[in-house]
């Protein structure tokens, strides 16, 4: 599961995988839109995925 949160943590959306990944390097793009499908402010996020019982964050930039 991969989840986008502002800089407070709230979930901001969720980004679903199509399927079953196989280990190694992969690319998900996020639109830069919430849950409701409204554009996101400029600022800080980061995007959380949890997989295996381990969790990566990484922060993004959206700039407008």
């Amino acid at each position: 599961a991969m989840d986008v949160v502002d800089v407070t943590g709230r979930r901001i959306d969720a980004i679903a995988a199509d399927g079953t990944l196989r280990a190694g390097a992969h690319s998900i793009e996020w639109d830069g839109r919430d849950a409701a499908g409204r554009a996101v402010a400029a600022g800080t996020y980061f995007v959380r995925m949890t997989a295996q019982g381990r969790t990566q964050t990484e922060r993004v930039a959206v700039v407008k």
